[in-house]
């Protein structure tokens, strides 16, 4: 890492593991931190592979939101301190026409960013002693995307306004970004106006414009 990034490490502090490896954030001599992730038993390419799809993320017009690649090795991969890549990718769209084409931006996302993926399906409140919807809906979401665009995505069953489930779900916890498909963007906009103010998490918009 001190070859590649022109300073040596002044100190480093553990910040957590996934499954793709150790976190670590780092203190460089020349005053820099940076986030760096390492593993041991990292296969050939396997750093190598993730750089290039946060480079082809960052030079892809509208794009997500994700930091640019400061150096990687056979064992590690480092980024920008304060701009590091979602560790989980919510999965939503409004209306069956954008199904297919939410799924599949999204496992071409997920193909360059090791994060996990849940979609979340946002139904209204079951009314009296009726059946709750949606548990069909899943199935059918779940199984297309492994079927169709090898993804393999984790699924939630929620109730009330989507919009504010949305929300809700994404300030759970950090590090994680929004991938939904709509019809009518316009309507979209108006609708979803406090989910996108304020840049408080990135979000992939998939339009899918309806015949």
């Amino acid at each position: 890492m001190t070859l590649a990034l022109g300073a040596a490490v002044e100190s480093a502090r553990p910040t957590g593991a996934a499954i793709t490896g150790q976190r670590w954030r780092v203190r460089l001599a020349d005053g820099r931190d940076v986030f760096v992730k390492t593993r041991d038993d990292a296969p050939d390419g396997f750093f190598a592979a993730e750089a290039a799809g946060l480079d082809w993320l960052c030079a892809a017009p509208g794009g997500p939101p994700v930091p640019a690649v400061l150096a990687h090795d056979t064992d590690l991969l480092v980024l920008p301190d304060e701009a590091r890549a979602p560790q989980r990718v919510l999965i939503h769209w409004i209306g069956e026409a954008a199904r297919s084409a939410t799924l599949a931006v999204s496992a071409s996302v997920l193909r360059h960013v090791p994060a996990e993926a849940v979609y979340v399906g946002v139904f209204p409140e079951p009314a009296g002693d009726a059946h709750p919807q949606g548990m069909r809906e899943l199935l059918d979401a779940r199984s297309e995307a492994q079927a169709a665009h090898g993804l393999e995505m984790r699924t939630e069953l929620r109730f009330g306004d989507a919009e504010q489930q949305l929300a809700r779900r994404l300030a759970e916890s950090p590090g994680q970004m929004l991938i939904i498909g709509v019809g009518h963007l316009a309507q979209f906009t108006q609708r979803f106006r406090a989910l996108l103010e304020g840049g408080r998490w990135p979000v992939l918009i998939v339009h899918r414009g309806l015949a």
